[in-house]
């Protein structure tokens, strides 16, 4: 099936495969010289669920194997400054970005 995009754009057009599930169909728009793809992205809930899961796991490691020591480390972290909070924050965000890109590559 080819429609067009919107009266008077001959060179826009999309072309749909209706054998492909509605979650998962993909869009070719064609221009001149260029070829753009579009799909949606299927959320996959047992993936979801299995990787909030681990990151329960990982976060209470600390609580059970350094029970006695928490309440000091939490009170160290308590005491820092926000932008010291923000910038340990935002070097976890960027490992974790990192750790992701890694494990997707390979």
């Amino acid at each position: 099936m080819v429609m067009q995009h919107e009266p008077g754009m001959q060179s826009c057009l999309y072309s749909i495969n209706p054998a492909l599930p509605l979650d998962a169909m993909v869009v070719w728009w064609t221009l001149p010289c260029r070829r753009y793809i579009f799909w949606s992205m299927q959320f996959d809930l047992t993936l979801f669920l299995s990787a909030l899961g681990l990151a329960f796991i990982l976060e209470s490691i600390p609580y059970f194997l350094f029970a006695e020591r928490m309440p000091s480390i939490l009170n160290t972290l308590a005491q820092q400054s926000p932008s010291n909070l923000r910038r340990m924050g935002f070097t976890g965000l960027l490992l974790g970005v990192l750790v992701i890109y890694l494990g997707q590559s390979f």
